[in-house]
């Protein structure tokens, strides 16, 4: 529910009692070192992204952190909870690809502040920007590890001047990413040799024949309860040409 719906509870506080409590203080006392961004926002529906979970406050002073500013990590809050009640997703798009232009279209027209009619977004370059630094540091194991990159920081605080604006584009778009589909193209190849008699070197022989193979293998980063990763064979092709 939004903050002005609710009411202070004794030695219980609410997000409306905690907004209060903010506000009171930077009306009277600027000494601390904070953005002053005094507004709390908690929309009065169900969850639409799990990165809403950043607008809620888990202590007087602090709400849940989707990236990584200076000394504290991202919160890990993005890796254990879901919308889906499905096992898997299709269609989601792996915060490890290499393919630059795919992670960048995620990040692209993410809206700064999505509960204002009219909202900015995210352009193009500054998708391409973050879609190059967390390339610059994968592979991840998980999707939070992507944004703990303090090379991020300037790009996010691009967005606007307030804290619900620097989250945006990860609020926006993690529901996007998963870290479960490693797919890997292997090319194989092999000969069968035969020395010549009486070579000095190995190398001196005949090739008898020859074979080349492609193979699309898929992993899971995620271990079983015998602490190894799940991994088959999707497609297998002799290559004769």
């Amino acid at each position: 529910v939004y903050g002005s719906q609710l009411r202070a509870i004794p030695f219980a506080p609410t997000p409306g009692a905690i907004n209060n409590m903010t506000k009171e203080t930077f009306n009277t006392v600027f000494t601390y070192d904070m953005d002053r961004d005094t507004d709390m926002y908690v929309s009065n529906r169900p969850l639409r992204t799990i990165g809403e979970l950043g607008h809620i406050c888990y202590d007087t002073w602090r709400t849940i952190r989707l990236y990584k500013h200076d000394k504290n990590p991202a919160h890990p809050v993005i890796d254990f909870f879901t919308l889906s009640t499905n096992k898997f997703r299709r269609g989601l798009v792996n915060i490890n690809t290499t393919n630059e232009n795919i992670l960048a279209s995620v990040f692209y027209y993410a809206p700064f502040n999505e509960l204002e009619d009219f909202p900015s977004r995210t352009g193009w370059d500054t998708a391409v920007q973050l879609a190059q630094v967390i390339s610059i540091n994968r592979p991840y194991e998980r999707v939070t590890d992507a944004f703990s990159s303090t090379n991020l920081v300037p790009i996010f605080k691009s967005c606007g001047s307030t804290e619900i604006e620097h989250e945006s584009v990860i609020r926006n778009s993690m529901d996007l990413f998963t870290v479960r589909q490693n797919l890997f193209t292997i090319f194989l190849g092999a000969e069968s040799f035969s020395e010549s008699i009486g070579g000095f070197a190995r190398w001196q022989g005949n090739t008898l024949s020859r074979a080349r193979a492609v193979a699309e293998v898929w992993r899971d980063p995620f271990v079983d309860t015998n602490g190894m990763s799940k991994c088959f064979v999707r497609y297998f092709k002799i290559l004769d040409d």
